[in-house]
């Protein structure tokens, strides 16, 4: 058992650091940026605000998809459905709470299905807005994985 562990560990340490580049892109972007030029028809700030939400957009599928679905297989745990899902993320504190990520599901599909192109700068304060969650999710994820690594307690089961 010890050995299916240590493989869905890697599997963990791998997506984090997917997740890890992903964050770095965003934060290049985000950093750019204030609120308050947010909507400016300036075109290089359009070309920084449309890499800020597409950038967005792939960590958030990055993290849900893959970093919280290798969370799910490293706690050996039965949890198929997204709600389930983040429910067991916020029980092992990665996350705030199950219905701050939906919202956040639900902007990055505003973001892919271009359904606000109507007030796209209200979408962009969003987005700029939400970005500083992804990255603290994404160290507390960090660090979720590196007390896995630390022994054998994080094999006791969770309360």
């Amino acid at each position: 058992m010890s050995g299916l562990l240590a493989e869905k560990r890697r599997l963990l340490a791998e997506q984090i650091e997917l997740a890890r580049r992903a964050s770095d892109a965003l934060e290049h972007s985000w950093a750019k940026l204030s609120p308050e030029v947010i909507g400016a028809p300036d075109p290089d700030l359009q070309e920084t605000l449309e890499a800020m939400t597409a950038r967005f957009a792939r960590l958030e599928d990055i993290l849900i998809k893959r970093v919280f679905r290798a969370v799910v297989a490293a706690e050996l745990a039965d949890a198929e459905r997204l709600l389930d899902v983040l429910d067991l993320m916020a029980r092992l504190g990665i996350i705030e709470s199950t219905e701050q990520w939906i919202a956040l599901k639900e902007l990055r599909n505003i973001i892919v299905h271009e359904y606000e192109l109507d007030d796209l700068p209200a979408l962009q304060r969003r987005v700029y807005q939400a970005t500083p969650m992804l990255r603290q999710t994404l160290e507390a994820v960090a660090r979720y994985a590196a007390g896995q690594d630390g022994g054998d307690s994080a094999d006791a089961p969770n309360g």
